[in-house]
């Protein structure tokens, strides 16, 4: 089974998300586990029936912040949106994210959904 492209809009632009190859995927997900990982561990961790215990939060936002120290965080960014295209072009990185990381957060936020979406939603951690 091939999985489509996902095409988004935002703020009238239309990026196509393309899913990494199953390798690719999997050296990608480790990188992003080491980052993420203690923060979603930490949260559902002390999930019951009723949802996430909100003292958690906290400290799951802690360590987040904490990995995101890792030198590595800008380079897993950039790598996982090398999946995407704006008008069948190849992303120019650093002009089309000039002063505008809320555009930079909502598409990695959807290349992790289209790529990881079925992990994440092991544990709950991500909806649609």
């Amino acid at each position: 089974m091939i999985i489509e492209d996902k095409v988004l809009d935002i703020d009238g632009t239309e990026y196509r998300i393309q899913p990494f190859p199953a390798f690719k995927g999997l050296v990608i997900l480790k990188k992003l586990t080491k980052i993420v990982g203690p923060s979603i561990t930490t949260l559902l961790g002390s999930a019951d029936e009723s949802g996430v215990d909100l003292a958690n939060v906290e400290k799951a936002i802690e360590l987040l912040v904490e990995n995101f120290e890792d030198d590595g965080v800008e380079n897993l960014i950039k790598e996982l949106i090398k999946s995407v295209t704006k008008n069948g072009q190849p992303l120019q990185f650093d002009i089309e994210f000039m002063a505008d990381y809320g555009k930079l957060l909502k598409l990695v936020t959807e290349v992790v959904k289209v790529n990881y979406g079925s992990v994440f939603q092991l544990g709950g951690f991500l909806q649609d």
